[in-house]
């Protein structure tokens, strides 16, 4: 997310994200910062309402169908089943690696030795990095 922070600032990202199909912004930087530049999307024509809509209506549906409207809570042992088990990590393992894009390149993409012209490849982690193994550098798949 720092790399695209860093690219497109604060005010874009949020806009870029929506009209990529994201539904939700999580736990932007700055809430008014992201408010602002969606309202300012909408008013400047870049976003409509309808995009938006669509948005409010997929998160609305799958709140019903899951039954948040009736009961919206959960009690602190229905988090304790939840949060942190091991079905819900590997879950969460498995949609990281999913969305995980993989760049490919002829040049070299990365500061391994011996890589240019080699078909090194480059990836960004989704999630904390697993043990390094000695026979691949850092971000590089391809083994030394």
């Amino acid at each position: 997310m720092e790399g695209v922070r860093t690219k497109y600032g604060d005010d874009r990202v949020p806009v870029l994200a929506l009209k990529a199909g994201v539904d939700q912004l999580l736990n932007p930087p700055s809430l008014d910062v992201a408010w602002n530049a969606v309202l300012k999307a909408v008013r400047d024509g870049e976003l409509t309402e309808a995009r938006l809509d669509e948005s409010i209506l997929r998160i609305l549906r799958l709140k019903a169908k899951l039954g948040l409207f009736e009961d919206p809570y959960v009690t602190r042992e229905g988090v304790d089943r939840v949060v942190g088990a091991r079905p819900h990590l590997a879950a969460a393992d498995r949609i990281a690696e999913r969305t995980t894009t993989l760049l490919v390149t002829r040049a070299a993409c990365c500061r391994c030795p011996g890589a240019a012209g080699r078909g090194c490849s480059s990836s960004a982690p989704t999630r904390p990095p697993r043990p390094a193994r000695p026979d691949r550098r850092p971000g590089c798949s391809r083994a030394h």
